[in-house]
């Protein structure tokens, strides 16, 4: 099914109420509406549809944010329209906007695209009047046609990549069939009895944060609907040393890279720190009311039972495309167990393996982790999640201070050299640690990618031809029908809602909600075109 989308680039008071009445119209198209504006200037003219829609508790961050409504999805894009607006995907059928910046949207209007324009609007003989304001396109570009979505896809793995991916593709109808190789979904690295999701405050807004960001926002959004697996606690995150604090001091006062609401991040100091984390803290640092942890499996599990995904454990499984066009997930032994038109690569480093490719095609590699698992208890006195150098959680039932970076287990640190490690870590932070008991370890294996962004969208072709030159990653060829979403690296539980959405949108051929060069950074072909250019 295609999508109709209405593009709302006026704070003027007739065009919001125009695009609510048009979100919340009967019709039974999929609606998107798209809310573009700088947030400079026009911040304040949305607040009466924030607070009609529901949207984020946190205000509008320059940047992308999208949400999930239960008549649509609202994509608010924050910051200088021009600039922003080639980065949106999707055709426009309802335009709203000021006189002044028509021409500006036109070329991206097809014929039948109707607009809502005020104040002396004055308009070329394409448009046709169709009363009350609004004008109709009569001469414009030809629509594109809707691709239709595969009716099923096969996803090997079910860790917390798997799940978002089998829970946001059977919202867009296309049904999950999970593998996994553990006893259980999220076996691997997503085993982890609780895990801290923050923003990650960065002093440049470079795609690394762009990213974070969406991605967190989007993720607090799913939790609402699962409140078991969240815990939300806050998060303190505290300089490691006196010239990062500093650095965090100025950037809070200037306002770098942006001013952020209060109830998203803000700066405190040492004291009013120790009195928020229960903890004796050297140095002040960042502080996130409305972030926490999360409890991985039971938000697996939540996902996998909403999308009603069949998920068949203890089973590797080989993927192969048969002479037909489909995809087959094939056992050790060669039967053939589930067939479908799409196939989802979301196994962490085991993904490549899977088609019988290698982990270098993807700059991928593995980093080695280790928590130390303290005696229960022994952060009692702690309010919030901890992070800086190291990090520190208290849940019920788990106290872990943590976390070794490993590069590969040729070089693995012994036990006690790993315990030391995350002490000595989580001692930069505190003037005086609690008491050290460690009683052994939660271990996994992150992937991570070169560049450390995730890995999500088509898979490249097997066979690909030679090129003269560094090749654009869209002009790469893809294999028909299969699909990536892995090395989540240490961020999975922050950014990994929004790289499933994405994967999820272009399978079925919907636009997408991330800007069109972040999907293009974290294509699974970006880095096959660095090797190309080189052989």
């Amino acid at each position: 099914m295609g999508v109709t989308s209405f593009f709302l680039c006026t704070p003027r008071r007739e065009a919001v109420d125009a695009a609510l009445r048009w979100f919340h119209s009967s019709d039974r198209s999929r609606r998107r509406l798209v809310v573009v504006f700088n947030h400079e200037d026009n911040a304040a003219g949305f607040v009466r549809l924030q607070t009609a829609l529901g949207l984020s508790p946190f205000g509008f961050q320059p940047g992308f944010q999208s949400f999930e409504k239960s008549a649509g999805t609202v994509l608010v894009v924050c910051g200088e329209p021009r600039a922003l607006a080639g980065e949106i995907e999707g055709e426009i059928d309802f335009l709203a906007a000021d006189a002044q910046d028509v021409p500006f949207w036109e070329r991206r209007l097809h014929a039948g695209s109707e607009l809502f324009c005020f104040e002396n609007c004055r308009l070329s003989s394409r448009w046709e009047s169709i009363g009350e304001g609004r004008s109709r396109l009569v001469r414009g570009r030809k629509r594109a046609e809707p691709v239709p979505a595969p009716e099923a896809v096969i996803i090997a793995g079910a860790g917390i990549a798997g799940a978002l991916a089998a829970y946001e593709c059977s919202k867009r109808g296309i049904r999950p069939i999970v593998f996994e190789a553990g006893p259980v979904p999220g076996s691997g690295a997503s085993a982890l009895c609780a895990a801290i999701t923050h923003p990650h405050w960065q002093r440049d807004d470079n795609p690394l944060f762009q990213l974070t960001r969406q991605g967190w926002i989007e993720m607090m959004e799913l939790l609402e609907s699962f409140p078991s697996a969240f815990e939300p606690c806050g998060v303190m995150d505290a300089a490691a040393d006196d010239e990062e604090e500093q650095l965090m001091r100025n950037a809070a006062l200037k306002g770098e890279p942006f001013s952020m609401a209060e109830n998203f991040a803000r700066y405190v100091d040492a004291a009013e720190g120790e009195r928020l984390t229960g903890l004796e803290l050297r140095r002040g640092g960042w502080f996130y009311p409305r972030a926490g942890l999360i409890r991985p499996a039971r938000l697996i599990h939540a996902l996998l039972g909403e999308a009603c995904a069949p998920v068949l454990t203890q089973t590797c499984i080989h993927l192969r495309r048969s002479s037909s066009g489909v995809w087959q997930a094939v056992h050790p032994m060669g039967a053939v167990l589930a067939e479908a038109p799409a196939a989802l690569l979301a196994a962490g480093l085991n993904s490549p393996s899977a088609i019988d490719d290698e982990q270098c095609r993807y700059a991928m590699s593995g980093l080695y982790g280790r928590i130390s698992i303290l005696r229960e208890d022994s952060l009692s006195d702690m309010r919030v999640a901890l992070t800086g150098s190291g990090y520190g959680i208290h849940i019920e039932g788990f106290d872990g201070i943590g976390a070794t970076y490993e590069p590969d287990r040729e070089t693995m640190l012994s036990p006690e050299m790993a315990h030391e490690h995350n002490r000595a870590a989580w001692s930069k932070l505190l003037r005086r640690p609690p008491e050290w008991r460690p009683e052994g370890f939660y271990e996994g294996m992150r992937a991570v990618t070169r560049d450390r962004l995730p890995a999500a969208g088509a898979m490249p072709a097997r066979q690909l031809p030679r090129f003269h030159g560094r090749p654009e990653v869209k002009a790469i060829p893809k294999e028909p029908g299969l699909w990536g979403l892995f090395a989540l690296g240490s961020r999975g539980m922050t950014w990994g809602r929004t790289a499933a959405k994405l994967v999820a949108a272009k399978m079925a051929g919907v636009p997408a909600d991330l800007p069109k060069s972040m999907a293009r950074r974290l294509s699974p072909a970006r880095f096959v075109a660095d090797e190309s250019f080189k052989r």
